[in-house]
């Protein structure tokens, strides 16, 4: 099981991840966060972008946060 992180920031009462779009009455419109350097997650990561937010899921054989994600060792055993 992945664990998601989201970015969920308020900024003058809009959610970090929108801007505002004035050709169009001031409607909010998406930033496509993962469009830019994988949205900051890790580059073990997948990134999907969300409607003014975010997530990053560590990919198969990776654990963690999104942002951070670990492998897993695979020891050896050598028989004598």
């Amino acid at each position: 099981m992945h664990k998601n992180t989201t970015s969920k920031v308020k900024f003058n009462n809009w959610l970090v991840g929108w801007f505002i779009d004035r050709l169009t009455v001031m409607n909010c419109v998406d930033i496509d966060e993962c469009a830019t350097d994988n949205g900051r997650c890790s580059h073990h990561a997948d990134c999907v972008n969300t409607n003014g937010s975010f997530n990053c899921s560590c990919i198969d054989g990776y654990h963690g946060d999104g942002f951070r994600c670990i492998g897993k060792r695979i020891l050896s055993v050598n028989k004598v």
